[in-house]
């Protein structure tokens, strides 16, 4: 006999969860009593690429938050593989910003005893074609914008993602 309150859905849901790096299960996110996230479903898999598109207001933004865990959902989970971290740049350039690239990049590298962080941070700036002895505030909006995208790619937060153990539920 089959349990009438069984869907289907919710055993392939969960089975993609299983697989997935980063999931949200049925998260809804509301401001000022107005729905952002309703109820969203989403798996991203090894490989696969992600494009927001939408009008401003949608909750493109808001949906990111919640995906780096610097927004917690009203409801549903977030679900993260464990070693997975989520990077984001703001929208706009933070105007208290200011010193050289590398110490924007890497802001704790004189304190960097076993110099692991600096090496990888050195080898961010590389790749981005970055000048690490450049002065964050001489610097074009276009290369601003890449130093926020080094700081993102090299920069671990306390409390993030993939300083956990095993996977997250939010």
């Amino acid at each position: 006999m089959v349990d009438p309150a069984f869907d289907p859905k919710d055993q392939h849901r969960a089975y993609c969860a299983g697989m997935a790096l980063l999931a949200l299960q049925n998260v809804s996110l509301h401001f000022g009593g107005l729905p952002l996230l309703d109820g969203v479903t989403l798996n991203v898999e090894r490989g696969d690429r992600l494009c927001l598109l939408g009008a401003n207001g949608a909750g493109k933004s808001s949906l990111l938050r919640v995906l780096a865990g610097d927004t917690p959902p009203d409801a549903g989970a977030v679900v993260r593989a464990s070693g997975v971290r989520v990077a984001r740049l703001p929208q706009q350039v933070p105007a208290h910003l200011q010193g050289h690239v590398l110490e924007i990049v890497h802001p704790d590298h004189a304190r960097d005893v076993e110099a692991r962080r600096l090496l990888e941070a050195e080898q961010i700036i590389e790749r981005l074609g970055l000048d690490p002895r450049a002065d964050f505030a001489t610097l074009s909006g276009g290369t601003r914008r890449r130093v926020l995208l080094a700081r993102a790619l090299e920069r671990p937060r306390a409390g993030r993602a993939h300083e956990r153990p095993g996977p997250r539920h939010s």
